[in-house]
C-alpha cells in the first residue's frame, strides 16, 4: 500500500508542478524507466499493469504542451534542421520496411518502439521553449531523479544485475539495469554541472551525496558502459560549464574531477555486485569485440546485395533470424546495414550538426554562467547516449539520443534569439 502512495504522490506532484510549469514534465519523461522499476520491483501491481507508468507520463507531456499552448508559449518556433533531419531520418526508416526480407518483423518491432518515438522524440523537444524552461526541468530532475535512485537502490531487490520484479504466479523477472544506470546518468550530469543559485544553491552540498549514489546504482546494476561513460561525459563538460579566471578557480575544477575519480572507485567497490565477472577487462573485451561481429554479420549480408549498399536492407532487418535474430548493439552500424549509405549519411549529418551546436553555443553562452551549466548538461547527456549507442540499442528503440540531439539543436536558437533580445533591450 505504502508503494501505491509514495507513486500517486509522485505523478501527482509532478502533474501539479507541470501545470506551472510545463518543462518539468521533461524531468518525468528522463525517469521514466526510472519510475517504472522500481515501482514494478516493489508491488506486483504495476508488473500486471506494465504500460500504466507509459500512459500516466505521456499524459502528463500532453498536459504540459497543453498548457504551453493555451498560455501561447510558441512550442514550434525554434525548431532546428537537425530536428527535421532525425524525423526525416525515422520517417526513411519506416518507409524501408518495405523492402525488408520478413515486414512483419519490422512493423512488431516498430509497433513496442512507436509510442516512445511519439513522446520522447517528437514530443519531448517541444516541451523547452526558453533557458528559463530548460533550467526549470533540469532542476525538477534533481528531487524527482534522486529519489529514484535511492528508492531503487534501497528498497528494491536485485537480481544478478538487474532490479528483481515478481510476476502474479511467483515468477522472477529482471529489470532493465541500463536503462535505470542511464536515468543515473542524467541526474548525476544535471546536479554537477549545473551552476545554482538562489534557493538551489545547498545543492552545491548536496550534490557529491547524489553523485555517490547514481555511480552506486549505475554499480550495482552492473552497467560498464554507463558507469565509465557518465563519469567521463561529466569530467568532459565540467570545465566548460565553470569559469575558470584565475588559479583558485583551476584548482577548483581539479579537486571537482578527483572528486568524481574517488566517488566511482568507492561506488565500484561498494556496490558492485558482479565484479568477480562482469568488470573483468577481458569480459569487456570479450563483449565489445563480440558486438562488433555481430555488426559485422549484418554489414557482410548488406555489402553482398547491390540495391541494399544504398538503400539498406530495411529497418529492423536485423531481427529476421535468417540475417541475426535480434539487433546487433552498435546503432550507426545498424544504420548503414539497414538503411544503407542514404541513412548512414544522414545519421552522420545528424551528428555532425549537433556537435556544430554545441560548440556554437558554448561560444554564445559563454559569459551566462547559468546558461554555460545548461549547455554542459544538455553536452553530457548527448555524450552519454551517442557512446553508449556503440554498445547497446537500435536506432528506434534509442530515442533519448535523438531527444538531446534536437534539445541541443534547439536551444542554440533559444540561445541566439535571448541574446538577440537582451542586445535589443540594453539599447
Amino acid at each position: 500500500m505504502w508503494v501505491i502512495i509514495i507513486y500517486t504522490t509522485i505523478l501527482a506532484c509532478t502533474f501539479l508542478a507541470t501545470l506551472k510549469y510545463p518543462s518539468t514534465a521533461l524531468a518525468a519523461l528522463l525517469c521514466l524507466y526510472g519510475l517504472k522499476q522500481w515501482a514494478q520491483s516493489v508491488n506486483t501491481f504495476f508488473m500486471l499493469h506494465g504500460t500504466l507508468t507509459n500512459y500516466l507520463v505521456g499524459g502528463i507531456v500532453i498536459t504540459a504542451l497543453v498548457v504551453m499552448s493555451v498560455s501561447k508559449k510558441t512550442i514550434f518556433s525554434s525548431y532546428p534542421t537537425v530536428g527535421w533531419l532525425t524525423i526525416a531520418l525515422f520517417l526513411y526508416s519506416f518507409v524501408s520496411i518495405q523492402w525488408a526480407a520478413d515486414s512483419d518483423i519490422s512493423y512488431k518491432v516498430w509497433a513496442v518502439e512507436f509510442p516512445y518515438i511519439i513522446t520522447v522524440v517528437l514530443l519531448g523537444p517541444l516541451l523547452i521553449c526558453s533557458s528559463k524552461s530548460l533550467s526549470e526541468s533540469l532542476l525538477a530532475l534533481l528531487p524527482l531523479g534522486t529519489l529514484l535512485v535511492l528508492f531503487l537502490l534501497f528498497t528494491s531487490n536485485w537480481t544478478y544485475r538487474g532490479i528483481e520484479i515478481k510476476g502474479a504466479h511467483g515468477q522472477i523477472f529482471q529489470g532493465n539495469p541500463l536503462a535505470i544506470a542511464e536515468m543515473a546518468g542524467y541526474v548525476m550530469s544535471a546536479v554537477t554541472l549545473q551552476n545554482f543559485r538562489g534557493k538551489w544553491r545547498s545543492w552545491q552540498v548536496l550534490r557529491w551525496l547524489v553523485v555517490a549514489a547514481c555511480l552506486a546504482l549505475a554499480a550495482k546494476s552492473g552497467s560498464r558502459g554507463q558507469f565509465f561513460t557518465m563519469i567521463f561525459a561529466t569530467a568532459l563538460f565540467l570545465p566548460f560549464s565553470r569559469k575558470v579566471g584565475n588559479p583558485l578557480h583551476f584548482l577548483m575544477l581539479l579537486a571537482g574531477v578527483g572528486v568524481l575519480a574517488i566517488l566511482g572507485d568507492w561506488a565500484f567497490h561498494a556496490f558492485s555486485v558482479t565484479g568477480d565477472i562482469r568488470w573483468k577487462s577481458v569480459n569487456i573485451e570479450n563483449d565489445f569485440y563480440g558486438r562488433f561481429n555481430t555488426a559485422a554479420r549484418l554489414l557482410n549480408i548488406w555489402w553482398e546485395s547491390p540495391p541494399a549498399i544504398l538503400f539498406g536492407l530495411g529497418n529492423s532487418a536485423s531481427f529476421n533470424p535468417r540475417i541475426i535474430g535480434f539487433y546487433p548493439h552498435v546503432v550507426p552500424l545498424e544504420i548503414l546495414g539497414e538503411e544503407g549509405l542514404l541513412g548512414f549519411f544522414l545519421f552522420l549529418g545528424i551528428i555532425i550538426l549537433t556537435i556544430k551546436s554545441i560548440v556554437r553555443t558554448f561560444v554564445l553562452a559563454r559569459s551566462d554562467i547559468k546558461r554555460r551549466g545548461l549547455i554542459a548538461v544538455l553536452s553530457a547527456i548527448f555524450t552519454i547516449e551517442f557512446i553508449l549507442s556503440f554498445k547497446q540499442g537500435s536506432m528506434i528503440g534509442s530515442p533519448f539520443l535523438f531527444c538531446f540531439i534536437i534539445l541541443l539543436g534547439k536551444y542554440e536558437l533559444l540561445v541566439v534569439d535571448e541574446n538577440k533580445n537582451e542586445s535589443i533591450a540594453q539599447t
